[in-house]
């Protein structure tokens, strides 16, 4: 079953492909370096 969207959830993706909604506010913002922002799409 899958839970309703509400405005500002976030929704998380697994590895599995299982995904989560959780409350935006649960949720902090992180600057990374540009080098490793580059780095970690370079990755995905």
């Amino acid at each position: 079953m899958r839970t309703q969207r509400r405005k500002g959830d976030v929704r998380v993706i697994d590895e599995s492909g299982e995904d989560y909604l959780y409350p935006a506010n649960w949720f902090v913002e992180v600057k990374l370096p540009q080098a490793l922002q580059k780095s970690l799409l370079q990755a995905a």
